[in-house]
């Protein structure tokens, strides 16, 4: 009889421990990949990113690297899958554009999250976080394309690459310009396809959580710019949803403090991690 309670008391443990990682496992949130891109390169890299203006004149990429960590482990302590298209503090030396979004693309995410700090190149008092995403996806939509230039729109006529550098081409009053040394050039779609709705709907909610932070405000000052269209190329070369933060601004005597503290990063993950959850 006692050989026979051992028996089923040892079977009791060894199914409960089965069942606990069974639903690990099979929990919803280990279906979905989450994809990290911290920006720019590591200690050897010449992308160093920006560099703050603080005592310690941070380097950008550190920051980006410190963020990317704390986000990748609360994410796995949720469930999810995260990947990297470079792994932070570990890959000293840059990953070209270019291959991010062959990884991308590659790794196929759910959701794709690319980490950056913000700067004017001088000291001034600009401040606050920006949502970026990619109404045009160049891969999978090239219908209702057009080019906007300080306000102004254009129709767009097509885009090429040649040695990892993209130039756009557009007409502007019946005469065919190009994209090159003009910063300002950016490609939107007006009729976004359901990949760059997903992105457009991420980062409305990760607006909403970042405007509950205590210790910055959005870019723009309103609570609806925050979010905006751009077609960088770690966005619009990607075939999944996907946004990239501008975490603060590394040229804002203030905000470079406010942006290295520990405790405002983990709000800042806290914040990411939590649009995650009501994404999926």
């Amino acid at each position: 009889m006692k050989r026979y309670k051992k028996k089923k008391k040892f079977f009791i443990i060894i199914t409960s421990i089965l069942v606990i990682l069974l639903l690990i496992n099979f929990s919803p949130k280990s279906r979905y990949t989450i994809l990290l891109d911290p920006g720019h390169g590591g200690k050897l890299s010449a992308d160093k990113g920006a560099t703050g203006i603080d005592k310690e004149k941070t380097f950008e990429y550190t920051l980006n690297d410190s963020v990317t960590l704390k986000l990748a482990e609360a994410l796995k302590k949720e469930g999810y899958k995260v990947k990297f298209t470079r792994e932070p503090g570990k890959d000293e030396k840059e990953v070209s554009l270019t291959k991010r979004t062959k990884i991308t693309n590659r790794i196929k995410p759910d959701l794709f999250i690319s980490i950056h700090h913000d700067s004017t190149g001088t000291v001034n008092n600009k401040s606050g976080y920006t949502i970026y995403y990619s109404s045009y996806k160049a891969n999978l939509d090239n219908q209702d394309i057009y080019i906007e230039e300080n306000g102004h729109k254009y129709p767009f006529i097509k885009e090429v690459m040649e040695n990892g550098i993209t130039t756009v081409y557009y007409l502007d009053a019946a005469k065919i310009k190009t994209s090159k040394g003009r910063s300002s050039v950016i490609v939107k779609d007006k009729s976004p396809c359901e990949v760059a709705k997903k992105s457009i709907k991420f980062a409305n909610i990760l607006n909403d959580q970042m405007n509950k932070l205590d210790y910055f405000t959005p870019l723009v000052g309103s609570k609806r710019n925050a979010v905006k269209d751009n077609n960088f190329r770690v966005l619009r070369m990607a075939n999944y949803p996907g946004v990239l933060i501008e975490c603060g601004f590394l040229s804002n005597k203030n905000e470079v403090e406010q942006i290295k503290n520990e405790e405002n990063q983990d709000k800042l993950v806290n914040k990411i991690v939590k649009s995650v959850n009501k994404y999926f």
